[in-house]
C-alpha cells in the first residue's frame, strides 16, 4: 500500500505572478484583489519592503465565478500533460525554430 507524503497533500500555491499569468490579468491587480480579501492567500513571512504572497490554486479557482469551469479545464490539462511522455513535453516545450 503507497503512504502519501505530507508534501503530496499540500495545497498547490501559485505566486503573484502565475495566478496573474493563469487568469490573464496583470500582478498589479492580483494585489489589489488581496489587498481586498478577494481571492485567498498566505503573505509568507519577512518581505518587510515587499510583502510576498502565496495564493492557493483551490481557493483561488473557488472564488472566481461565472459560467466557465476553470477548475474543470484545469484538471483536464494536468491529465492531458501527466499522460505524455517525457520527451513529449521536452519536444512540446522546444519552441519551433
Amino acid at each position: 500500500m503507497a503512504t502519501l507524503s505530507p508534501l503530496s497533500l499540500a495545497p498547490h500555491l501559485l505566486t503573484t505572478e502565475q495566478a496573474a499569468t493563469l487568469l490573464n490579468v496583470s500582478s498589479k491587480t492580483i494585489l489589489n484583489w488581496i489587498g481586498e480579501d478577494r481571492i485567498p492567500y498566505v503573505r509568507l513571512p519577512g518581505g518587510q519592503e515587499r510583502a510576498q504572497y502565496r495564493i492557493p490554486l483551490d481557493g483561488l479557482v473557488a472564488s472566481l465565478s461565472g459560467t466557465f469551469d476553470l477548475g474543470a479545464a484545469l484538471r483536464a490539462g494536468e491529465e492531458h500533460v501527466s499522460s505524455l511522455s517525457s520527451s513529449e513535453v521536452r519536444q512540446r516545450a522546444t519552441p519551433d525554430h
